[in-house]
C-alpha cells in the first residue's frame, strides 16, 4: 500500500545565520524589512504576527534597545510584559549587554550610563509581577486589604478553598436549606456529595479569567430565564443559532458529495433512476436548508422528513454502489445531528431551558456565597492568591462610573509613565489581562508580539481570540491609513532547514482553515526558510515510521462520523503498543549515533558529530508513556531524562519518610508501620514482622509492638527498643520543632539521605529528599501548620499536580536525550526531534461534564429531574458541546504545529496502527468522496482524531507532493521483536565463551534446579476470610464426595460415612451475643409507636414473626420479652409516639415500567418459554391474564388478524412475484429492520415492599393489573395485546404483556405495519411512562384501599429475578423433579426386591445338610447369581435412597440460607441506620468542636500579635531613653526596668540592655534574623 519513499536531494546551502542571543552583536546582525518594520515604526498600536524561529523575541529586545539609545527614552518609560520569569530576566540580560556594548564605543554617554542604573527598576516583568506592583504602590485605593499582604502558595489555596466549602456545606446541611438540598439532589449521587463541591470550583475557577466574574455568571445564567419568551422562535436566542449553524455546515457538507455522486450518475443512461432519486434528495435537503431560518420550521420539516427508497433496479455497477454508499452515509450523518438537535419545537426547547434557571440561580448563590466566605478567609490569614491580584489591579485601574467602566486616576498617572506597552507572547493573554494592559496604555502605544498559531494554553483560560481579532482588523503597512493600527508579519524562519518547512507547511495548508484552526493557512501563513545551511550529501527528509500490527481479530467498525461521540472515552492505549514504539524509537536513536549523523554547530560553525544532547523525543502526554520510552533507551546504554522519569511521590525514598511523618503523627497506622520497620532505616526482617504481629493477632500493629518490647530475644528487642527511642525522640522534636528542621533531622539520624544516594540513579534520589525538605520550608510559610496538615498539604499538591516531577539534576547542556511534551517544548529547539505516539487520541473527556462553560454562549448544563429520574442534554449543552469540540480540534492543530517546528534539522514521527492497510484505505474512500482537490474538506478533516490519521490524511490527499518530503515506512512487531532477541542471544553467546567445562555443568545445574516446595509457590501472599472459608468448604465436599464414593464400592459391613448436618437441623442451636443483639434491633424495628404495649402482646409479635419466618423458634427464645417491655414503656420510646413524623427504613412501593422490542421468531420463543414457565410443570404461581398458554401461537393470530386483510391488498398491487410477501410473520421476523413485537413488563413494589406480604395479599394485584391491560390499550391504541400474564413466583408480582404496535394507512408499503420505532419514540415513551405511572397508582390505590402514593423506581433497566437468582431457583427445581423420579425409581426397586426375596428364602431352606454329606451345604448356580443379584439391588436401592436423602438435605439448605440471608440482610440494613445516626452525630459533635478551636486559634493569634506589638513598643520607648537619658546617673529609668521585668514586661533581654547603656538595642527583625543564625549554626543545612 505505502511504498518507501526516499529524498535523494542534496541539501546545498550555505552558512546559517547565527541565532541572535546573549553575546551576538546585534549592530552587525542582518535584519530583514519586516524585522525593521517591526523594531522601528511607531504612533499606533502594532500586531507583529510571527511565525516560528522567525526571531520575534531578538525583534523585541532590538526595539527595547532602540528606544533606549536612539530614541533617548529611559528604559523605566517603558513596560515590557512576558509570559515567564525567565524570558523577563533573559530580556534584561540582552538589554544589560547590549548597553554595555555600546558603552565599549561610548563611555562616557550619561543616557547609557543612567539607563543601566534605571534597568533595576525597569518594568520588564510578568504581567502577575505588574499586578503586584500595582496592588502594592495603590493597596488603599482597596477595602480591607493589608499592605503586608502574602501570596499564598497554590496548594494552600486549594486546601483553604477544600475547608471554606466543607464548612458551608455543614452549615448548609444542619440549617436543612431548601436550595442547598435541591442542589444535593440535582448534581450529587447518594453516596457524598463530591460531585457538587467540584461543580462550585469549577465554575468558580472559570469565571475568575473574566475581568468581571460575578457579572458574567449572573448575565449567563439570567440567559435561562425565558419565563416571558416561552414562546419565541429557539432560532433567536445564542444557542438555536450556533445550533442552526451546525446543521447547516452539515447539509453542506452532504449536499457537495450528493451533487458530486449526481454529476457522475449522469453519464450513465442506465442510471437513470438512480440519479432521479439522489436529485429528489438533494431537494428535500436544500428545503430543510432554506428553512434553517426558523427552529419551527426546521422542526416541523425534519418530523417529515422522508427519503424516497432506493430504486431496486437490476443494474450492475460500480457507480450504482458508490452512489447508494455516499447516500446511506449522509443518510446516517444527518440522522444523526438531527436526532440531536431538531427534537423538540421552540416552545419545548425553551422549557427546557427555562425549567434549569431555577436550579442554576440556586447553584449561583452558592458559588457566591463560596466566593465571599473564602475573600474573608483569606483576609482573616492576611494571604492574597493569583486571580485576587489580577483582579486587585483590575479595580484599581477601572472605576465603574453611571454604568460605565472607565479608566481610574491611577490608570492616568500609568498612560503618562509608559510611554509604550511591549506585550511577548501576546497569543497566550485571557481576558482580565488585556483590560489591564489596555487601561494603562494611550490607545496607540502597545506593541504585541506573537503567533496565533502557537497558543496552546486554552486549558488556562489563554483567548487566541484575542490574537485573532486584532489580526483581521489591523491593517499591513501598504493598506494603512493615519489611524488605523498597524499589521507586521515576520514569515521567514532562521531555525529550521527547507525539509521541515515544506513538510509543515504541506500539513497545514491542508488541514487548518478559518472553519477549523481559526486562521487560513495559505501563502502568507507559509514559514518562509531564512537560514542557510552549508551543502551536505546527507538525508534530511522527514521520516514517518508506522508500526503495523494487522491483527488477526478485526476491532469492531466504528464509522468515522462517530469518532467523537462524548460517550467514547479516551482510548486506554495498550502498553505493549508504547513498549513497541519506544524500542524502534531507542534502536532509530542508536542507529543515528553509530551512523555519525552530521548537524550544524552555530558556535564551532562547522558540523559535527550528532550527541545525546541534540535529541528530543515529544509526547502529547508524559504520563505513563515517558517511563517506558526511558526504560527502552537506557536499555541500549544511552544516557536518557524526563521530567516524569520517576513519579515523585511514587518513589521508595519519598514514600518512606511519609510514611515516617505518618507515624510521628500517629502511630496506631498499621500500613505505614510496617513499611517503615520493614525500611532500611529499622531494618526488620519478615519474620521479625511475624514474631511480632503473633504477639497480638488482634490488636494494632503498634500495640503488638508494644507488647513485643516487653517480651523477644534480645536481638530483636534491640531493634524494638531503638524504634520507640528514635520515635519518642521525633515526636517530642515535632511539637516545638519547625517541620523542614524536623525532616533533616531525620535525614541525619538516620543515614538515610546519605543511603539513597549510593543506590542506582542516587543523585537522583537525593534530590528528590531536597525537593521534599523545600516543600517542607514551603508547607511552614503558609497558614497550615503541624503534621497532619503537611500530609494534607502533600496530597493536594498531588491531586493538584497530577504528580510532582523528579526532581532535576541535569543543566542544559548536559549530553542527554530528553523527553519532554510538547507544551514544555514551546520555545526550544534541537536539531533532531522525534514525534512520538503520534496515534493517541485527542482527549474529548471534558465534554462529558454535567456543565459545561464558554466565554460566549455561557453555560450548558444538563437537564436534571431526579423526582422524574430523568436526565438528558439540553440544547444549550448541545451548541456548548459543538462549539468546545471544535476549539479542542483547533487547539490540538496548534500543538501539533508548535511540536513540528521545534526541529532545526530532522523530523521523525512515529505510530502504531491496527491495521495500516485498512485505515489508509478506509482514508483513501473518505478523499474520494468529499472529491478534494486544494484543501482538505473541515468536516473531513475533523473526523479524525489523532496527528497520524491527519498526517496520513495529507500523505493520501497529495501524494506527489508528499513523497518529495517524506519517508514513510512500514515496521511489523515481529522486526522489533526479533531485534530485541537478537541483542540478548548475542549477550548469551558471549558469556558462554570461554567456560570450563565444570563451570557449564554448574551453569546447568543451577538452570534445571526446582524448588522442592513447589505447592507453597501456588499460595496467594494475600487472601482474604471469604476465600479460606470457600476453600475449606470446597474441601469439605470433596472429602464428603469421595465417603459417598467408598461406601458404594466397599464392603457393605463397613460402617456409612457420617455426614456433617447443617445447622438448621441440629439438635442445639447456639445464639451468639452479636445474633441476639441483632434479634432485638429486629424486634424494635417491629413495634409501632401508636400502640400500647404489653408482655402478652410482645409475646403475640414474636409469634406473628415466627409464622411469618421471619426468625426461628429457637431464636425466638433468645430475644427478652422483658427488655422489649422496658423499652417500650422508656422516655425514648414516648418521645417516639408524640412525634409528628417518624424517619424509618420503612419503604413504600415503587412502579417500573420498561418496554423491549422483540426482534425475531426466536427471541420471541425464549420470551415465551421465560413468560409462561414452559421449563417448569407448575404452573400455579402465574395468572394469564390475556391469551393462551403459548405465546408463540398468539402473536401468530394477531398478526393473521390485524395484518392478512393488508397483505392481501398489498400483494394484488404487485406485479413482480418476488416482491409479495407470502407470510408478513415470517416476512418482519426475518427482517433486521423491524422488530417482531414489543414486550412491556410492569411492576408494582420491590422486594423491600413485598418481603413481609403473603399470597393473599399478592393475589389481589390480578386486579390491578387486569385494569392495566385496559389503561395500557386506552393510553396506545396503536398497540395491540396478544398475552398478558402475572408472576408471583419472583421477588415481587409483576405483569409481562406482548403485543404488536401497528401503525396505519401507510403510504409505502403494506397499509397497516409493524412500526415499533415510529410509535414508541423517546418523547412518547415518557408520555406514556408518566400516564402508566399515574393509572397503576390509581388502581393499586382503588383495589388496596390506600391513600398515599408509591414512589418512582430507580433510574435503570427493569429486571425480572435475577441470574443468579433464578439459576439457583431452577437448579433447586431440578433437584426436586430429580428427587421424585429417585423416589418412583426405589418404589419400583422395593416392590421388586419383595418378590426376590421370598426365592432367596426358598434357596436358604434348601441350604440344609444332607445325609450323605453332613458337613458340606449344596447350592447350584443358578441360586448363586440369584443371590448375587439381589445384593446388587439391595445395593442400587440404598444408593438412591441416600441420593434422594442428600436432595432433602440441599433443598432445606436452600431454603433455609435463603431466608437467613433476607433475615440477616434486614438486619444489617437497621444495624448501619443506627451506626449512620451515630456517625451523623460524631460528625456534628465534630464539626462544632473544629469551629471552637479555630476560633481559639484566631484569638490566640490576635493576642500573640498585640504582645509583640507591645514589645516593640517597649523596645522603642527603650531607646529613647537611651538617646535621651544617661543611663549611669538616673536611678529612676532603672527602677522603672525593674519593675517592668517584675509585671514580666521585660524579659532578660530588655533587662541586660537597661542595665548596659552600651549594649545595642535590637528591633524584631533584627532579633529574628540572630536566632535565624542560631539555628543554621545549630543544624548543618548546606543541601550542597
Amino acid at each position: 500500500m505505502l511504498e518507501k519513499t526516499k529524498n535523494n536531494k542534496e541539501m546545498k546551502q550555505t552558512r546559517p545565520v547565527p541565532s541572535v542571543s546573549k553575546g551576538v552583536d546585534m549592530s552587525k546582525v542582518k535584519w530583514t524589512s519586516e524585522q525593521q518594520d517591526a523594531i522601528y515604526e511607531k504612533n499606533s498600536n502594532i500586531l507583529v504576527a510571527a511565525a516560528a524561529g522567525s526571531g520575534k523575541t531578538a525583534v523585541l529586545v532590538e526595539r527595547i534597545i532602540n528606544k533606549i539609545i536612539n530614541e533617548k527614552i529611559d528604559i523605566d518609560k517603558l513596560l515590557v510584559v512576558t509570559f515567564t520569569n525567565a524570558a523577563a530576566s533573559g530580556m534584561r540580560e540582552r538589554v544589560l549587554d547590549a548597553i554595555y556594548k555600546k558603552l565599549e564605543e561610548d563611555s562616557e554617554n550619561e543616557n547609557l550610563q543612567r539607563q543601566i542604573t534605571l534597568l533595576n527598576k525597569a518594568s520588564i516583568c510578568t504581567i502577575d509581577s505588574f499586578c503586584l506592583e500595582v496592588v502594592r504602590n495603590n493597596f488603599y485605593e482597596l477595602d480591607n486589604v493589608s499592605p503586608n499582604f502574602r501570596i499564598a502558595d497554590t496548594t494552600e489555596i486549594e486546601l483553604l478553598k477544600q475547608e471554606v466549602l466543607e464548612d458551608i456545606f455543614e452549615k448548609k446541611y444542619e440549617e436543612d436549606n431548601d436550595e442547598f438540598i435541591k442542589l444535593i439532589h440535582t448534581y450529587t449521587s447518594y453516596r457524598d456529595d463530591t460531585p457538587l463541591k467540584e461543580l462550585v470550583l469549577k465554575i468558580n475557577n472559570y469565571i475568575q479569567s473574566n475581568p468581571f466574574p460575578e457579572k458574567w455568571l449572573t448575565d449567563k445564567i439570567e440567559m435561562f430565564n425565558l419565563k416571558d419568551r416561552l414562546d419565541e422562535d429557539f432560532a433567536n436566542t445564542i444557542w438555536g443559532k450556533e445550533l442552526l449553524k451546525e446543521v447547516d455546515e452539515e447539509l453542506v457538507d452532504i449536499l457537495s458529495t450528493f451533487e458530486s455522486i449526481s454529476k457522475k450518475l449522469t453519464l450513465d443512461k442506465e442510471l437513470e433512476k438512480y440519479y432521479q432519486t439522489i436529485r429528489n434528495d438533494i431537494d428535500m435537503l436544500e428545503n430543510l436548508k432554506r428553512s434553517l431560518n426558523s427552529w419551527d420550521k426546521a422542526y416541523e420539516i425534519n418530523q417529515n422528513l422522508k427519503f424516497p427508497t432506493w430504486p431496486r433496479q437490476k443494474v450492475e455497477s460500480e457507480l450504482k454502489d458508490e452512489a447508494k454508499k455516499i447516500r446511506d452515509d449522509g443518510k446516517k450523518k444527518l440522522s444523526k445531528i438531527l436526532d440531536k438537535i431538531l427534537i423538540y419545537n421552540s416552545r419545548q426547547a425553551n422549557e427546557d431551558i427555562y425549567d434549569m434557571y431555577s436550579i442554576l440561580s440556586k447553584l449561583k448563590n452558592l458559588i457566591f456565597e463560596f466566593n465571599e466566605e473564602f475573600s474573608k478567609r483569606k483576609r482573616n490569614k492576611n494571604i492574597v492568591d493569583f486571580n485576587d491580584i489580577e483582579h486587585f489591579a483590575l479595580k484599581i485601574l477601572l472605576k465603574e462610573e453611571n454604568g460605565k467602566i472607565q479608566v481610574s486616576e491611577v490608570a492616568k498617572r500609568y498612560q503618562e509613565k509608559y510611554l509604550e506597552i511591549a506585550i511577548d507572547e501576546y497569543q497566550d493573554s485571557n481576558l482580565v489581562q488585556e483590560y489591564i494592559l489596555s487601561s494603562v496604555s494611550k490607545g496607540n502605544n502597545i506593541f504585541m508580539v506573537g503567533d496565533v498559531k502557537q497558543s496552546i494554553y486554552k486549558f488556562r483560560q489563554a483567548m487566541p481570540e484575542l490574537f485573532l481579532n486584532k489580526y483581521h482588523k489591523y491593517k499591513s503597512k501598504k493598506d494603512k491609513q493615519k489611524e488605523d493600527d498597524l499589521k507586521i508579519q515576520l514569515f521567514k524562519n532562521f531555525r529550521s532547514r527547507d525539509n521541515v518547512l515544506d513538510f509543515t507547511n504541506i500539513v497545514f495548508q491542508d488541514i487548518m482553515s478559518n472553519d477549523l484552526g481559526d486562521i487560513e493557512y495559505d501563502e502568507k501563513e507559509y514559514l518562509n526558510l531564512g537560514a542557510d545551511y552549508p551543502e551536505l550529501k546527507q538525508n534530511f527528509a522527514t521520516e514517518i515510521d508506522i508500526i503495523d500490527l494487522k491483527e488477526e481479530e478485526k476491532q469492531e467498525n466504528i464509522e468515522n462520523d462517530e469518532i467523537f461521540e462524548e460517550k467514547n472515552e479516551e482510548e486506554e492505549e495498550r502498553v505493549e503498543n508504547i513498549e513497541l514504539e519506544a524500542r524502534f524509537v531507542a534502536n532509530r536513536i542508536k542507529e543515528l549515533i553509530e551512523e555519525k549523523f552530521q548537524v550544524w554547530d552555530r558556535k564551532k560553525n562547522q558540523y559535527r558529530n550528532i550527541e545525546y544532547k541534540d535529541i528530543v523525543i515529544l509526547l502529547r502526554s508524559t504520563a505513563n508513556i515517558a517511563p517506558i520510552y526511558e526504560q527502552k533507551i537506557l536499555s541500549l546504554n544511552m544516557p536518557v531524562f524526563s521530567d516524569s522519569s520517576q513519579e515523585y511521590l511514587g518513589s521508595i525514598e519519598i514514600q518512606t519518610i511519609m510514611s515516617l511523618l505518618k507515624i510521628i503523627d500517629n502511630p496506631m497506622q498499621d500500613i505505614p508501620l510496617v513499611s517503615v520497620l520493614r525500611s532500611p532505616i529499622f531494618a526488620f526482617s519478615d519474620n521479625d514482622l511475624i514474631k511480632i504481629r503473633i504477639e497480638d493477632r488482634n490488636a494494632s500493629f503498634y500495640q503488638a509492638l508494644q507488647k513485643a518490647r516487653m517480651t523477644m530475644d534480645t536481638s530483636l528487642k534491640q531493634k524494638v527498643e531503638y524504634f520507640f527511642s528514635k520515635l519518642s525522640k521525633w515526636q517530642k522534636e515535632a511539637e516545638y520543632m519547625a517541620l523542614d528542621e524536623l525532616i533533616w533531622t531525620m535525614y541525619l539520624d538516620t543515614g538515610y539521605y546519605y543511603y539513597v544516594g549510593l543506590l542506582p540513579n542516587g543523585q537522583v534520589r537525593q534530590a528528590n529528599l531536597k525537593m521534599l525538605f523545600e516543600r517542607a520550608r514551603e508547607y511552614e510559610k503558609s497558614s497550615f501548620k503541624g503534621i497532619f496538615q503537611f500530609l494534607r498539604f502533600m496530597d493536594k499538591l498531588k491531586e493538584s499536580s497530577g504528580d510532582l516531577g523528579a526532581a532535576k539534576v541535569i543543566g542544559e547542556n548536559e549530553d542527554v536525550i530528553r523527553i519532554m511534551s510538547i507544551h514544555k517544548s514551546k520555545g526550544l529547539e534541537f536539531p533532531i526531534v522525534f514525534l512520538c505516539n503520534s496515534n493517541k487520541k485527542f482527549n474529548m473527556k471534558d465534554l462529558n461534564a454535567p456543565i459545561l462553560l464558554h466565554t460566549d454562549l455561557g453555560m450548558g448544563p444538563k437537564v436534571i429531574n431526579r423526582k422524574m429520574q430523568q436526565e438528558y442534554p439540553s440544547l444549550a449543552l448541545e451548541a456548548i458541546k459543538i462549539q468546545i469540540r471544535k476549539e479542542t480540534i483547533a487547539e490540538e492543530m496548534r500543538i501539533l504545529y508548535v511540536a513540528l517546528t521545534r526541529a532545526k534539522e530532522k523530523l521523525f514521527i512515529t505510530g502504531v496502527e491496527k491495521d495500516l492497510k485498512v485505515e489508509m484505505q478506509k482514508k483513501e474512500e473518505e478523499i474520494q468522496k468529499y472529491a478534494v482537490t486544494q484543501k482538505l474538506d473541515s468536516s473531513l478533516v475533523q473526523k479524525y482524531r489523532s496527528y497520524l490519521d491527519w498526517i496520513e490524511l495529507v500523505y493520501l490527499a497529495k501524494p506527489k507532493e508528499a513523497q518529495e518530503l517524506i519517508e514513510v515506512q512500514e515496521h511489523t512487531p515481529k522486526e522489533e521483536n526479533s531485534q530485541e532477541e537478537t541483542v540478548k542471544q548475542v549477550s548469551i553467546q558471549e558469556i558462554m565463551q570461554g567456560q570450563k567445562e565444570q563451570d557449564l555443568k554448574e551453569i546447568k545445574q543451577a538452570l534445571e534446579w526446582e524448588y522442592p516446595y513447589q505447592e507453597a509457590v501456588l499460595l496467594p501472599t494475600k487472601m482474604s476470610v471469604t476465600k479460606i472459608k470457600e476453600q475449606a468448604k470446597e474441601a469439605e465436599n470433596i472429602e464428603n464426595t469421595k465417603a459417598i464414593v467408598e461406601d458404594v464400592l466397599t464392603d457393605t459391613n463397613k460402617p456409612p460415612h457420617v455426614y456433617r448436618t447443617p445447622n438448621f437441623m441440629a439438635e442445639e442451636l447456639t445464639i451468639t451475643a452479636s445474633q441476639r443483639g441483632t434479634l432485638m434491633h429486629l424486634c424494635i424495628s417491629k413495634l409501632q409507636e401508636t400502640e400500647e404495649y404489653t408482655i402478652d402482646k410482645l409475646k403475640d409479635l414474636l409469634q406473628q414473626m415466627i409464622k411469618q419466618k421471619q426468625i426461628l423458634p429457637k431464636e425466638a427464645e433468645a430475644i427478652s420479652i422483658q427488655k422489649l417491655y422496658e423499652y417500650t414503656q422508656s422516655s425514648l420510646f414516648q418521645e417516639l409516639k408524640k412525634a409528628k413524623e417518624i424517619a424509618k427504613s420503612n419503604p413504600s412501593g415503587e412502579t417500573s415500567f420498561s418496554n423491549n422490542g422483540i426482534q425475531n421468531a426466536t427471541q420471541l420463543s425464549k420470551v415465551n418459554k421465560h413468560n409462561l414457565r414452559d421449563y417448569d410443570k407448575n404452573r400455579d404461581k402465574i395468572y394469564i391474564v390475556c391469551g393462551t398458554d403459548n405465546l408463540y401461537k398468539d402473536v401468530q393470530n394477531l398478526y393473521l388478524q390485524e395484518f392478512e386483510q393488508s397483505r392481501i391488498e398489498y400483494n394484488e398491487k404487485q406485479t413482480r412475484e418476488d416482491r409479495k410477501i407470502d407470510n408478513y410473520f415470517k416476512h418482519i421476523s426475518n427482517s433486521k429492520l423491524w422488530d417482531l413485537a414489543c414486550e412491556f413488563i410492569i411492576e408494582l413494589g420491590d422486594l423491600e415492599f413485598w418481603n413481609d406480604k403473603d399470597m393473599n395479599y399478592r393475589m389481589k394485584m390480578v386486579d390491578v393489573y387486569k385494569e392495566q391491560v385496559n389503561d395500557l390499550m386506552k393510553v396506545v391504541p396503536e398497540f395491540k395485546v396478544a398475552n398478558a400474564v402475572i408472576h408471583f413466583d419472583e421477588t415481587s408480582p409483576h405483569m409481562h404483556l406482548v403485543g404488536l404496535p401497528i401503525s396505519d394507512n401507510n403510504k409505502r408499503g403494506m397499509k397497516k405495519q409493524v412500526a415499533k420505532s415510529k410509535i414508541f419514540t423517546k418523547e412518547s415513551l415518557k408520555r406514556i411512562q408518566h400516564e402508566m405511572r399515574s393509572c397503576c397508582i390509581k388502581s393499586y390505590n382503588k383495589h388496596y384501599e390506600k391513600a398515599s402514593l408509591l414512589k418512582q423506581k430507580k433510574k435503570g433497566r427493569n429486571q425480572d429475578i435475577n441470574t443468579k437468582d433464578m439459576a439457583g431457583y431452577r437448579e433447586i427445581k431440578k433437584q426436586i423433579e430429580k428427587k421424585e423420579q429417585n423416589l418412583a425409581q426405589a418404589n419400583i426397586q422395593t416392590k421388586k426386591l419383595d418378590s426376590a426375596s421370598k426365592d432367596i428364602d426358598v434357596i436358604l431352606d434348601n441350604l440344609k445338610p444332607t445325609k450323605l454329606n453332613k458337613n458340606n451345604m449344596v447350592i447350584s448356580i443358578e441360586d448363586v447369581d440369584k443371590i448375587k443379584k439381589f445384593t446388587d439391588d439391595v445395593q442400587d436401592v440404598t444408593q438412591t435412597v441416600r441420593s434422594v436423602n442428600d436432595l432433602n438435605m440441599a433443598i432445606r439448605d436452600f431454603e433455609h440460607s435463603s431466608f437467613e440471608i433476607d433475615k440477616e440482610n434486614c438486619s444489617l440494613k437497621y444495624e448501619m441506620e443506627l451506626k449512620d445516626n451515630e456517625i451523623n452525630h460524631l460528625k456534628s459533635e465534630l464539626s462544632t468542636k473544629d469551629k471552637i478551636i479555630g476560633k481559639l486559634q484566631v484569638e490566640k493569634d490576635k493576642l500573640k500579635e498585640e504582645l509583640n506589638k507591645f514589645k516593640g513598643f517597649w523596645r522603642s520607648l527603650m531607646k529613647h531613653f537611651q538617646n535621651k537619658i544617661g543611663f549611669d546617673k538616673d536611678e529612676n529609668y532603672k527602677n522603672v526596668s525593674d519593675d517592668l521585668y517584675r509585671n514580666g514586661i521585660f524579659d532578660d533581654n530588655d533587662r541586660e540592655i537597661a542595665k548596659d547603656p552600651r549594649r545595642k538595642i535590637l528591633t524584631n527583625d533584627e532579633l529574628e534574623e540572630i536566632r535565624a543564625k542560631k539555628r543554621k549554626n545549630r543544624h548543618d543545612f548546606n543541601l550542597n
